[in-house]
């Protein structure tokens, strides 16, 4: 457990390091290209690629490392060949969608998108070809990452991410003249070369060896794709309403609507990114271990729960308290002007509550995998994408492209009700009050913060500074607060923090 506390800490760093690097591209971006048609094309190409990623990386994870523990600890050698197998069909199946990605990218714009919309589309389709050559690069370097951890090899994962995020981050500035936007994609395929490359490196020390096999056994693939089908459509349904809400944004009349909530939703997305690569990965193996010990089962996902109620609070209320001054010093220089900071500031405001959804959802989703609930999850999920487009359809009109914002966070708020009630009507209700009374404790203490800190950053003299110095001044304060606060009103909290401290 000691080392498993090591690496935790190494991934941490790694994982914040990664997301510094996915806001050096986003402030490049900005700064060279601003927010505009070409923009907004980029960004609906990218989430396309989005959507493949995480159909490997989450959606495949999700079904694949239960079952490969679980066989493997029956016949190591048969749960490596079907692994082999698996990941062979996988790369056959991507080489054939990027084929037609490749021929169909231009009908797709043509059909999902608004005629006003045009620059966009053009835009977007040859981004999306670039992408659509490499797409099965992108998938297996996702793949990879479910072998990895099922060994309990996470650093490699990271290292993969970090090479996506630098590669992608620099390419504009040595390309941008030439390659223009398309410098990005460029930089991204690079830098997923080179993850697979790490990745497959970590794997060989693991004895895990690849050859030509696309056998896997007839029980274990039935239940594999059983699975797959409703855990893929499950892991895509979030980015699924980003694409919709960024579809219905190119409709306002607000040019680079799309980007304002790209941007803004990267910056809520910053504490579930580091928290879904480092502390969940790391949960859900331990759930899937201990499935069927209920005790223990219950308990990792109390814990899992505790901790991510700690984190996400605070930070969701301090993120509100430091939004503009975060937003200016991440994405205004360049081409990005004041007038784009404020918008993108006000989309945050609406998307700030999905700083917490997203957090605890993380831990609900991983418990119900961990169960293989994979069906229950599938039925709420599709609920969320007819909710989504209700409320879009609702709120673009009256609000504009931060209604859109608005819809993302009450879609949140529902899927994250409805999971957590079905869970623990499974593993029993009575479990599911002491969380509540952690979590009620944890706002009180929250707003102990929150609510001081608001009214310093509205003063003038908070104001003066430049925003780098504003949140430097705002940020220690605020986890001062915090500690003083969870020790007045919140001390079994308060205890658990010292605990995972020391660890």
């Amino acid at each position: 457990m000691n080392n498993l506390r090591r690496v935790t800490v190494v991934i941490v760093f790694l994982s914040i390091i990664v997301k510094l690097l996915g806001f050096l591209r986003e402030s490049i971006i900005a700064s060279q290209f601003g927010a505009n048609e070409m923009t907004d094309g980029y960004l609906l190409a990218f989430s396309f690629i989005t959507l493949i990623v995480v159909m490997t990386t989450a959606g495949f994870n999700n079904v694949f490392l239960p079952m490969y523990i679980r066989n493997f600890k029956r016949d190591p050698e048969n749960a490596d060949k079907n692994a082999v197998g698996i990941l062979n069909v996988t790369t056959i199946l991507f080489i054939v969608l990027g084929l037609l990605l490749y021929v169909l990218s231009p009908y797709i714009f043509q059909i999902i998108l608004v005629q006003d919309a045009h620059e966009t589309g053009v835009v977007a389709t040859e981004i999306m070809r670039i992408y659509a050559l490499f797409l099965t690069v992108i998938a297996i370097d996702g793949v990879l990452e479910s072998y990895l951890q099922s060994k309990r090899n996470f650093i490699p994962i990271q290292l993969s991410k970090l090479s996506v995020g630098f590669f992608s981050a620099v390419a504009p500035l040595f390309l941008g003249t030439t390659f223009g936007i398309n410098s990005i994609a460029y930089g991204f395929i690079f830098g997923s070369v080179l993850g697979i490359i790490i990745q497959f490196v970590y794997l060989a020390k693991d004895n895990f060896k690849w050859y030509l096999n696309f056998k896997v056994d007839r029980d274990f693939s039935k239940e594999f794709i059983v699975l797959l089908i409703p855990a893929i459509l499950n892991a895509t349904m979030g980015f699924t309403n980003q694409l919709v809400d960024k579809l219905f944004a190119t409709s306002t009349t607000t040019s680079g609507a799309v980007t304002y909530l790209n941007n803004s939703s990267l910056i809520v997305s910053i504490p579930y990114a580091i928290f879904s690569t480092t502390i969940a990965s790391i949960i859900f193996t331990m759930l899937s271990e201990n499935a069927d010990i209920k005790d223990k089962f219950r308990k990792t996902l109390n814990d899992g729960l505790d901790i991510s109620f700690t984190i996400f609070f605070p930070i969701c209320f301090g993120m509100l308290v430091i939004a503009e001054p975060l937003v200016s010093f991440i994405f205004e220089r360049g081409a990005f002007e004041s007038e784009d900071t404020r918008r993108t500031f006000l989309a945050l405001l609406f998307y700030s509550p999905i700083v917490i959804t997203q957090g605890v959802q993380l831990v609900i989703s991983k418990a119900l995998y961990a169960k293989q609930r994979t069906q229950l999850i599938l039925k709420i999920s599709m609920t969320t994408i007819i909710l989504n487009v209700i409320l879009n359809a609702a709120f673009i009109k009256p609000f504009g492209y931060l209604g859109l914002a608005a819809a993302s966070s009450i879609v949140s708020i529902y899927y994250l009700v409805s999971t957590t009630f079905f869970l623990y009507k499974d593993v029993g209700n009575t479990y599911l009050k002491p969380v509540i009374h952690f979590m009620v404790r944890t706002i009180i203490a929250t707003l102990g913060m929150a609510v001081p800190l608001y009214f310093l950053a509205q003063t003038e003299w908070v104001k003066s500074f430049y925003s780098l110095t504003q949140m430097a001044i705002i940020v220690p304060l605020g986890v001062v607060l915090y500690v003083i606060s969870t020790y007045i009103f919140h001390k079994e909290g308060f205890k658990q923090a010292l605990v995972f401290i020391k660890r």
